[in-house]
């Protein structure tokens, strides 16, 4: 009898599943659509993305064309995709002074992706966030354009006090222009975790504009645990001296210790981060600072600063900082303790160029103070650039002491910043981990390569054509010689 009820039991649960696939739907919105009377098909769309959504349940696709709707206070629920369905950024939601999509009330499996989102920059209603999602689990918001947050708004906010959100993924979006804060100085964030569990931003550019400014880029506290930040350009940033640091983790809001546990950043740019550092540190148990880039810090205190959740508490426990490069601060030192550097800090294996010194004590024997010689480092412009563009800039060159220099930190950081499986040969000090002759930099010395080397060949530095990353042995020409190292590595 048990077995004839569980068979029975599952037949039933496959009937379930087979009745939520075949109830599930493609739901079309356009300008052009019209609510009351549209049937949500592609030829007969509906005006509105809420109206969509009403209209709409769980294992449902709703596909936005392009174009601008202005429209607040979407709520997503549970199992639906949203898709901009002409392109990235192709359809665009105009808040006013309002907030965009909300994941919340217990929304699980819910994706947006390929939006512009924005409002009326730092006015409206008081605002939590232009994207929110709180109590809430296994929520996607891909390759997005969110900026300019109405009034005291961060641009992307996830979790809440009181509330469990967990397994949100930020993947792929370019975020800027978090709003002043109400009645206080300073700015809200463009990502904000408070708190929040195994979240992610992966893949993403976050920024400030000259023209609006800001402080904080992302901010991970009050009980954060599990956080990954991996693969991002972070900056530039338009702040003070000693306004908060670009990027933190940690901070005094719950007053909870340690306020963030299990963080982990790798394969990241932070490039020209201001205030009291590039990344703030602020009461963090186990965290690991794996192969990023620390550019052109132009703050007033060092790249990497210690600080507290709980002022006169204990700060930090067990940080560990490998294979990265800090560079081109030469006023500046790498670390700044304000008496809360952790009892157990690990590190080595880091290049330090154009910098004041450590900061604090300690010795690290296989660092070295060479320069890395990246591709063409630079100020990141928005509006010109994208993440791509910027990436490509600060590869290390196939001569660079970042090569085969790296300790090897295994499954911790299994690829680089652009998916190449590590190592290659041995570990890399950095967010690249560099095949000589793999010009196209996707782990492979093929075809693609040479096509691009050919457009080079012949050329001297300060030509028309020249590519510094098909210079291999770094003597300012693309000759023979670098064809027979891109040679050694054929089909590698």
């Amino acid at each position: 009898m048990r077995s004839i009820a569980g068979r029975a039991a599952g037949l039933l649960a496959a009937c379930g599943l087979l009745t939520s696939l075949c109830s599930a739907r493609d739901i079309y919105v356009a300008t052009t659509g019209t609510d009351a009377s549209g049937r949500g098909d592609s030829t007969n769309p509906y005006r509105t993305i809420k109206y969509a959504i009403a209209q709409g349940t769980s294992g449902d696709t709703i596909h936005v064309r392009a174009g601008t709707y202005n429209e607040s206070w979407i709520v997503v629920k549970s199992g639906q995709t949203l898709i901009s369905e002409d392109g990235r950024w192709a359809a665009k939601v105009n808040a006013g002074g309002g907030v965009t999509f909300r994941f919340e009330a217990g929304c699980t499996n819910a994706e947006v992706n390929g939006f512009e989102v924005y409002s009326t920059y730092g006015s409206g209603n008081l605002s939590d966030g232009l994207v929110r999602a709180y109590n809430c689990n296994d929520i996607r918001i891909r390759n997005m354009l969110v900026h300019d947050a109405p009034r005291d708004g961060d641009c992307i906010k996830v979790g809440g006090a009181g509330y469990t959100t967990t397994n949100v993924v930020l993947d792929g979006c370019v975020v800027y222009n978090p709003a002043p804060r109400d009645g206080a100085t300073g700015y809200q964030e463009c990502v904000d975790f408070y708190p929040a569990t195994r979240c992610t931003i992966r893949n993403s550019w976050l920024y400030h504009t000259a023209a609006r400014g800001g402080d904080a880029l992302t901010f991970c506290k009050g009980g954060c645990v599990d956080i990954l930040w991996e693969n991002n350009v972070f900056g530039p940033v338009y702040a003070g001296t000693g306004d908060n640091a670009s990027c933190m983790a940690g901070g005094p809001s719950p007053a909870v210790y340690p306020a963030c546990t299990n963080f982990t950043a790798r394969n990241n740019l932070f490039l020209e981060c201001t205030g009291d550092g590039a990344f703030g540190i602020l009461g963090v148990r186990n965290c690991y600072f794996y192969n990023n880039i620390i550019w052109g810090y132009k703050g007033g205190r060092a790249a990497i600063e210690f600080w507290t959740a709980l002022p006169g508490g204990p700060a930090n426990e067990n940080c560990q900082f490998y294979n990265n490069i800090v560079m081109n601060q030469p006023t500046r030192p790498v670390f700044s303790d304000r008496g809360y550097a952790p009892a157990v800090l690990l590190r080595d294996y880091n290049i330090y160029y154009q910098t004041s010194g450590y900061g604090i004590p300690g010795s690290e024997p296989h660092t070295v103070t060479t320069n890395p010689q990246l591709t063409a480092p630079a100020t990141p412009v928005p509006g010109t650039d994208t993440w791509a563009s910027v990436v490509s800039r600060f590869r290390p060159l196939p001569i660079s002491i970042a090569v085969d220099a790296g300790t090897d930190l295994g499954s911790l950081v299994p690829a680089d910043i652009n998916g190449v499986p590590r190592p290659i040969d041995q570990f890399d000090i950095g967010p690249y981990e560099v095949l000589v002759g793999d010009v196209t930099a996707d782990g492979h010395v093929d075809a693609g390569d040479l096509l691009v080397f050919a457009a080079s060949w012949g050329r001297s530095s300060g030509e028309g054509g020249y590519d510094a990353s098909c210079d291999f042995n770094a003597d300012y020409r693309v000759d023979v010689s670098d064809l027979l190292k891109m040679a050694a590595n054929w089909g590698r």
